[in-house]
C-alpha cells in the first residue's frame, strides 16, 4: 500500500515521500468439498465445490509521520466533461474499490437525473464480491465420459463507464450512441452517479468435455479416445455490458468497464488420444 505523502520542509529535503504506511485486512471463510459420489463398474461420478466469503477493510492510511485524508481513485479523465473527477475513494473503514458519488434514484419526466441528498457523494457500492464460488464434476458411463467446470461471483459492483459514455446526448449527431439510449429517455448531460453502477454477479460455464473411448485390440493400439471440448459456452448475468468479469485487482480503478472489455470467444476443440 505505497502512497506518495506530503511531508514538511524541513526536516525533509523534498515535499513528498513514498511510504508504506497503510494497513489492509481481509477476513473470511473458504470452503472446499470433494466427493466421490457414485462408483460402480459402469458408472462413476466425482464432484467438487469451492466457496469463499471475504470482508476487506482499509484499517489505516496514516501514522505519526505520514498523514493523508481519503485518497480518490478510479479517474474518469478522458470522458466528456469528467476532467478532474474520480469514481472511487480509498478511505479508512472501507474496502478497496468503493465507488463514491451521488445516489441517483432515476429520471424525471424530462429525462433529467434525480439525485438524493442534494447530490452529496456517498458510498454507492464496491467491487468486492460477497461470494466467490466454483464447481467441477466428472462422470463416466461405460465408454462415455463427461467433465464440466463452472465458476462465478455474487454481489460485486461494476461501473459501466462504457454505457455512461455512450448514453451521452451530446454525442449526437456526430458520434455513435448505444441503441438502448434511444429508449432510455435520458436528456441530461453525462454525469457520474449510482445510475451507472451495476450488479455484475455471474455464473460462467468455463469448460465442458465429452469423450468416448474405444477399446482396441489390434494394430498395436490398446486404447483410443475421441473427445470434444467447449469453453466459455455461456454466462448467466444481468449485467448489461460486454462481460461482467471485469478486473477487480489493484488500487487505481478496479471494477471499471471503460472500453476495456473484449468479448470472450466461445471456442470448440476436438482431440484424439491413442495408447499403444
Amino acid at each position: 500500500m505505497l502512497y506518495t505523502y506530503s511531508v514538511p520542509q524541513p526536516p525533509y529535503l523534498v515535499g513528498t515521500m513514498l511510504a508504506n504506511v497503510g494497513d489492509l485486512s481481509n477476513k473470511g471463510v473458504e470452503l472446499t468439498l470433494n466427493g466421490n459420489i457414485i462408483s460402480t463398474n459402469d458408472f462413476t461420478w466425482d464432484a467438487n465445490v469451492s466457496m469463499a466469503m471475504n470482508k476487506q477493510v482499509i484499517d489505516r492510511l496514516s501514522n505519526e509521520n505520514f498523514e493523508t485524508d481519503a485518497v480518490y481513485s478510479g479517474a474518469l479523465h478522458g470522458l466528456d466533461g469528467m476532467s478532474g473527477q474520480y469514481s472511487q475513494i480509498i478511505s479508512e473503514g472501507y474496502p478497496v474499490g468503493t465507488f463514491w458519488g451521488p445516489l441517483c434514484s432515476g429520471l424525471d419526466s424530462t429525462g433529467q437525473f434525480i439525485f438524493e441528498n442534494e447530490g452529496e457523494p456517498q458510498d454507492i457500492g464496491n467491487v468486492q464480491p460477497k461470494l466467490s464460488f466454483g464447481f467441477g464434476t466428472s462422470l463416466s458411463y461405460k465408454n462415455f465420459d463427461l467433465e464440466l467446470s463452472a465458476y462465478g461471483m455474487l454481489g460485486q459492483k461494476v461501473l459501466n463507464a462504457t454505457a455512461m459514455s455512450l448514453h451521452n446526448p451530446n454525442r449526437l449527431p456526430a458520434l455513435n450512441v448505444m441503441d438502448s439510449f434511444i429508449d432510455s429517455g435520458i436528456s441530461d448531460n453525462m454525469t457520474y452517479s449510482s445510475y451507472w453502477i451495476e450488479d455484475a454477479s455471474f455464473l460462467r460455464l468455463q469448460s465442458a468435455t465429452l469423450g468416448y473411448t474405444f477399446n482396441m485390440n489390434n494394430m498395436g493400439i490398446s486404447r483410443l479416445r475421441l473427445y470434444a471440448t467447449g469453453e466459455n459456452l455461456f454466462v448467466l448475468t444481468n449485467y448489461s455490458g460486454t462481460d461482467p468479469e471485469v478486473s477487480i485487482e489493484g488500487l487505481s480503478g478496479p471494477g471499471m468497464d471503460w472500453f476495456n472489455a473484449y468479448p470472450r470467444p466461445i471456442t470448440f476443440s476436438f482431440g484424439l488420444n491413442v495408447s499403444f
